[in-house]
């Protein structure tokens, strides 16, 4: 009985021996192998749904395809729950919803990145998501975008900040994309100030917002289904933050143009403008004073018995603008002395 049970146990040994050896074989394979797999995934999406749901694959596939404009072969995959990768035929279909990001499945956000090699779907980090977001309930003199960045900055990462008309008679806000974290709950808004203008209460809207609990404030499930609200057991009196659906923006505004000092148009009736102009014809004239009588008449136009004979000499220390300035003025006085020189020979 002894020596069977050995004899087993010797013979399970080299059985998880050969297997190991097995496993840790190596098959190294070429470029040229996976060339046609690296095209296709090379034209492909990797999105990750935010929601508590469970979702059937089928119904992403179909919204999405519509969505989008109905793209040539169109394919999606499954890679896990709540993740797929689509395939494109073209690439100006891929960049286009790659420039939408994020999308929209039933109010719920779909997070998108681009298809990394070397990178496992699964493991891709879609943490975080840029958002559109709009300061609201400002004073009319601290509506600037060097503010508005440092109010963002509280949010999150910001890309960009701009002026926006909520319409006419309605006024200015202000917006900024920013980048945040999913998982950090949202703000409502926050307490800003200075001495001579004492504390204002800044509020918060923000751009497609998907699927959010009023109770925590975190994206991708409602208060009926938030595990800190269920364990509080507060949910069904009401909202711990007085979070709710005005946080989702209703208008999206249309941007304020602005100019810099140096890039200012010109404008008729601007002060600026008027003031460099007199200083401009100021240093024309102060030039055409010094001229001397033999510099004006080899640059003047010279009239003789009603016909015009140009002289193409010019001063050399004169510039063109001065120059063109000098033989109009010059030219429109010649051609008074030519029409009063006419009417007295008629006279005659």
């Amino acid at each position: 009985m002894e020596e069977t049970r050995h004899e087993i146990e010797e013979e399970n040994t080299r059985t998880r021996s050969n297997t190991t050896e097995e496993e840790e074989e190596v098959l190294e394979y070429e470029e040229e192998d996976i060339e046609e797999g690296v095209e296709k995934c090379n034209h492909s999406l990797v999105e990750k749904l935010v929601t508590d749901k469970n979702i059937n694959p089928t119904w992403v596939q179909t919204a999405m395809f519509n969505i989008w404009r109905r793209p040539e072969d169109f394919k999606m995959v499954e890679i896990r729950p709540k993740l797929f990768q689509f395939f494109f035929h073209k690439e100006i279909d891929m960049r286009r919803v790659l420039k939408g990001n994020p999308w929209m499945f039933r109010n719920s956000w779909l997070l998108i990145k681009k298809w990394e090699r070397g990178v496992n779907p699964a493991e891709m980090d879609f943490s975080r998501t840029e958002i559109k977001l709009q300061i609201w309930n400002m004073p009319e003199h601290c509506k600037t975008t060097t503010l508005g960045r440092k109010i963002a900055a509280r949010v999150g990462e910001v890309m960009e900040c701009n002026v926006f008309s909520a319409g006419p008679g309605k006024g200015n806000f202000l917006k900024a994309s920013v980048m945040i974290r999913i998982e950090d709950p949202l703000k409502e808004g926050l307490n800003m100030g200075s001495k001579q203008d004492g504390l204002t209460k800044v509020e918060f809207k923000y751009e497609r917002l998907p699927t959010f609990c009023y109770f925590c404030g975190r994206i991708g499930h409602d208060v009926a289904n938030c595990e800190i609200a269920e364990a509080e057991e507060e949910h069904t009196s009401g909202s711990k933050k007085g979070l709710g659906a005005w946080l989702r923006a209703d208008i999206i505004g249309n941007k304020v143009e602005h100019s810099t000092e140096q890039e200012r148009p010109t404008k008729m009736g601007d002060k600026e403008t008027e003031k460099g102009t007199q200083q401009g014809k100021g240093e024309v004239l102060e030039k055409m004073a010094k001229l001397t009588m033999k510099e004006k008449s080899q640059q003047c136009i010279e009239y003789k018995e009603g016909s015009k004979v140009s002289n193409r000499e010019k001063a050399p220390h004169q510039t063109a603008e001065v120059e063109i300035i000098t033989i109009k003025e010059t030219n429109k006085e010649a051609t008074d002395h030519g029409e009063e020189d006419k009417k007295r020979k008629e006279s005659r």
